[in-house]
């Protein structure tokens, strides 16, 4: 019969159902300072659970081939027994085994769906497992990649910072969303497999009641056959049903573990990103120190050379003065050279002023300096103070990828 020959394949499905059971399905968020080792070996455990997933939907696609072929059975026997309108009874039995046949490649199919989707958010975990590996090894050598970049990348790392950190708080509405998705999941699905549960003991009961029976006719074995077989496929209609909940919840606890990675992987883009820009800040405010220094120095060496010029040039004209014949008009040559060496000198306090402001500009970049690597070293000591609750509030892959295995 068809539906002994799929009974090895349905207990391995049933099998598997138990398997997704007893693993952590409702996992939750812990800390985030794993070993990258630790999360490579997350990684290859998820994609070792691909093939997992690969096997059963192989063994569910059977078994809907196999239901496929008892179908066609099926409707031969109907199109015979319409022939013979005295087995209306028989007629009856079978057409509802159809559709209860017809309800399982439903539900089978369903399932080859769901853990399909689910399979492929299993890759993409794994890929992002493997992020979180990059990013985490990024940070442990941030100041060597530090130094491979100009100081003039500083603004533009710093405005990435602040658009990774806007788009934070979205990752996390995400993960509540999917935390409360899954918790909704979990409890319709406990609920809908405990009635499952006892609508199957109900039909057990049934089909016990059946095979006691001693039939005294050729027709009535024929029709306590075929209610079997009803009861039968009906039994495992519930227990596929069962099955198909539980993928559905493991469908939801992977969105929710993807929600969870991408969080922690931009979490740890941060941590790269202000680590960088951290370092090349210094940098940034000591080469623009020394640009404002060299300014000022040049401002000063160009008003030395006028103040030169100028007496030089006033000396000129004396001298030239001295020498004119007409001493009215030596006299007026010198007024009109005084004019212009009180507009030389005009031109020079302005000089001074533009110097003395950025002499000032120096001044509080230097302090700026001093008070950027003061804050540094505070912000290392608070970190080192609240590692613990660093840890307690972060996210990790430790959990994210828990019942992976399972």
């Amino acid at each position: 019969m068809i539906i002994r020959k799929l009974a090895p394949a349905f207990i391995i499905l049933v099998s598997l159902s138990l398997v997704l059971v007893s693993g952590n399905l409702y996992s939750q968020a812990v800390k985030s300072e794993e070993s990258t080792s630790s999360r490579t070996e997350h990684s290859d455990d998820v994609k070792k659970n691909l093939d997992a997933y690969l096997h059963d939907i192989a063994i569910l696609k059977s078994n809907i081939n196999a239901l496929k072929e008892e179908l066609k059975i099926i409707n031969t026997t109907i199109e015979k027994l319409t022939e013979d309108k005295i087995k209306a009874v028989a007629l009856g039995l079978v057409t509802k085994q159809k559709v209860i046949v017809e309800k399982r490649i439903k539900i089978l199919n369903e399932t080859v769906r769901v853990r399909t989707e689910t399979k492929d958010k299993a890759g993409y975990l794994a890929k992002a497992l493997a992020v979180a590996s990059t990013l985490t090894e990024r940070k442990k050598n941030i100041k060597d990649e530090a130094d491979q970049l100009p100081a003039s990348q500083f603004e533009g790392i710093q405005k990435e910072v602040e658009l990774l950190k806007a788009g934070l708080q979205a990752t996390l509405s995400v993960v509540k969303e999917k935390e409360t998705y899954l918790s909704t999941s979990k409890t319709s699905c406990d609920a809908s497999r405990s009635m499952l549960e006892e609508e199957r003991e109900k039909l057990n009961e049934k089909l016990e009641k059946i095979a006691s029976r001693t039939p005294s006719t050729q027709e009535e074995s024929y029709e306590n056959d075929i209610t079997k077989r009803s009861l039968e496929n009906e039994i495992k209609l519930k227990d596929e049903k069962a099955n198909l909940l539980l993928v559905q919840t493991e469908l939801a606890r992977r969105n929710l573990q993807i929600a969870q990675i991408t969080r922690l992987n931009k979490q740890l883009e941060i941590n790269v990103q202000a680590g960088i820009a951290d370092l090349l800040s210094i940098r940034f405010i000591d080469a623009d120190l020394q640009r404002k220094e060299k300014e000022a120095e040049e401002a000063r060496r160009a008003e030395e050379e006028r103040r030169r010029l100028s007496e030089e040039e006033k000396s000129k004209i004396e001298r030239e003065a001295e020498s004119f014949s007409d001493s009215a008009l030596g006299a007026q040559l010198i007024k009109h050279a005084y004019l212009h060496v009180e507009h030389v000198e005009e031109q020079n306090v302005l000089i001074e002023a533009k110097i003395g402001g950025l002499n000032e500009r120096l001044e509080l970049n230097k302090i700026l300096l001093d008070e950027l690597s003061t804050t540094r070293e505070t912000i290392s000591q608070i970190r080192a103070a609240n590692v613990w609750a660093r840890r307690e509030s972060s996210v990790s892959t430790k959990t994210v990828i828990e019942g992976v295995s399972d």
